[in-house]
């Protein structure tokens, strides 16, 4: 949850806009830790630093059960798993 999470959850969303990384990027946003970020995020866009398609980039999941949701229906559309 420190400085260096920021900057890996900064990397994954710039790998994914250059089309780099495939498959979801799931934030678990356990306890609404991560709230702060979705509304920064919105922010952006509201000030146009941000296009609103980019906020489809990150999944924010409340838990650990929706995270693995999340994977496991990307798994299936992608490997057929």
């Amino acid at each position: 949850g420190g400085s260096g999470t920021l900057e890996e959850i900064s990397e994954v969303i710039s790998l994914k806009k250059l089309e780099k990384l495939s498959g979801p990027a799931v934030l678990m946003n356990a306890r609404g830790f991560y709230e702060p970020l979705r509304e920064f995020f919105a922010k952006m866009v509201e000030e146009g630093f941000y296009e609103d398609r980019e906020m489809k980039i990150m999944s924010f999941a409340p838990d650990a059960e929706k995270t693995m949701e999340i994977l496991e229906e990307y798994s299936k559309q992608a490997y057929g798993l």
